[in-house]
């Protein structure tokens, strides 16, 4: 007679951590891209199935705005009160190098190995923002909404600072505020094209340097 006191569990997937799969699918995105990485992946590098991902987050897109939410926080306690606590020109042209260089500087610490809630993979390179940024037209309301509502708080800040530098004389007088940072908003976007296009990165500084001499004044440049 067969034994069957012990069942065949070989194959079986491993019981779903929703903070795993989050975690997972943050390095997977940042390093290749959010609309990049096929469920599967995520899946197969958890050691769980797809369905049991849909089930947890609805629908991969919900697993995506998780995965922004995410990153968004960290981005909150990071780069939000680099803005709000500063008055320095170089703040800007620090962020750019955050972006370009993929690395912290004394004036804008931004992501590193050791961020809170959210370090940056080791081969990760630019912003996760940003790159999904690029690709928004591949996201689902979900994750876009998620996207588009901090896109819209991150100009509101940019507003305050671009005010805050006419205000101290860094920054042109005759610039209009929303438009300038709307401006700062698109040459973010356009340095992460310029890296993933394989540009080197000190002609990306130049562009970035020249784009943003149109609003400091010259002294005041970086």
């Amino acid at each position: 007679m067969p034994n069957t006191s012990k069942k065949n569990t070989r194959g079986r997937p491993r019981i779903l951590n929703k903070e795993t799969i989050i975690n997972i699918a943050f390095d997977e995105y940042w390093i290749n891209g959010i609309s990049e990485v096929p469920l599967s992946s995520i899946a197969k590098i958890a050691k769980v199935s797809r369905p049991g991902i849909y089930k947890e987050f609805n629908d991969e897109d919900g697993l995506k705005s998780e995965v922004l939410q995410k990153y968004i926080k960290a981005l909150d306690t990071t780069i939000i009160p680099t803005y709000e606590n500063s008055d320095h020109p170089e703040i800007i042209y620090a962020h750019f190098h955050n972006i370009i260089y993929s690395a912290p500087s004394d004036n804008f610490k931004g992501f590193s190995s050791n961020t809170t809630g959210a370090k940056r993979p080791k081969n990760a390179k630019g912003c996760l923002f940003e790159k999904s940024r690029l690709t928004r037209n591949k996201l689902g309301k979900k994750s876009l909404k998620t996207l588009n509502n901090w896109e819209e708080k991150r100009r509101k800040v940019f507003a305050s600072y671009i005010s805050r530098g006419i205000k101290n004389g860094y920054i042109y007088k005759n610039i209009n505020t929303y438009n300038c940072s709307m401006y700062i908003d698109s040459q973010l976007k356009l340095a992460q094209l310029l890296q993933q296009d394989g540009i080197k990165n000190n002609k990306i500084k130049d562009i970035v340097s020249t784009s943003l001499s149109t609003i400091f004044q010259e002294k005041y440049r970086s």
